[in-house]
């Protein structure tokens, strides 16, 4: 079992949704959060809201999946930022379940 994480923009939810869906992903939680970004030089952290002082609605999206699944959704995901090209780049993340209760 994987725990998928992916952060994006408010206005990208369709398209993220859609891509969670055709890497057979039924089941997650949507949470919406606001990213904030200063002028502090984080070089990891250069991508992820854009540049400059602002606030952007953004969307925090987890599922708990199998293996194959997040693999899946993480290609997915990049080619949908090979193809937007923009400033917002939809970011994700794959950690290991180590043990769970059903």
């Amino acid at each position: 079992m994987k725990f998928l994480v992916i952060t994006t923009i408010k206005d990208f939810e369709k398209e993220v949704t859609s891509l969670l869906h055709e890497a057979g992903i039924a089941i997650f939680s949507v949470t919406e959060t606001v990213g904030h970004k200063d002028h502090k030089n984080n070089p990891m952290l250069d991508n992820w809201f854009s540049h400059g002082e602002a606030k952007f609605d953004s969307l925090f999206i987890f599922s708990f999946t199998l293996a194959t699944q997040a693999e899946r959704a993480m290609e997915l995901v990049r080619q949908f930022n090979q193809k937007q090209a923009g400033a917002f780049p939809v970011h994700t993340f794959v950690m290991p379940v180590e043990k769970w209760n059903p």
